[in-house]
């Protein structure tokens, strides 16, 4: 029983790189806190970072493992909430790009007709 508790402690790398890519979490939306368009995601970065956070501070502490699992379960919830955002304001760039773009298009093909139309004349015989 003994060997398996020890086969299931981390190491302290892992302590490490979680705790790493919770502060970096932090930062980040932090940054995007600044952007109008971003703040939402931010807020959630920052909540998911924080929870990250937490559940490595408590595997240093060696608390109590079902607290452990809740943080995990509130971090994933989270970041389940900052992915699917992200893929939302993913497609709305893109659909905003291509009404752009194909309004663009729009503009630039009735103005050319007036400029091509007499050369479409002469070349006619």
């Amino acid at each position: 029983m003994e060997e398996n508790s020890q086969a299931v402690k981390p190491t302290f790398r892992s302590f490490f790189w979680s705790k790493t890519a919770a502060t970096l979490e932090i930062i980040i939306g932090a940054l995007l806190c600044f952007f109008p368009l971003s703040v939402i995601l931010g807020i959630f970065l920052i909540i998911s970072g924080s929870h990250l956070y937490s559940i490595s501070n408590s595997f240093s502490r060696s608390e109590n493992e079902i607290s452990m699992v809740g943080e995990t379960q509130k971090y994933y919830k989270y970041k389940t909430v900052v992915y699917s955002l992200i893929l939302l304001f993913f497609i709305g760039v893109v659909s905003l790009l291509i009404m752009f773009f194909s309004a663009m298009a729009g503009a630039f093909s009735g103005a050319s007709y007036a400029y091509t139309s007499d050369m479409h004349n002469f070349w006619q015989f």
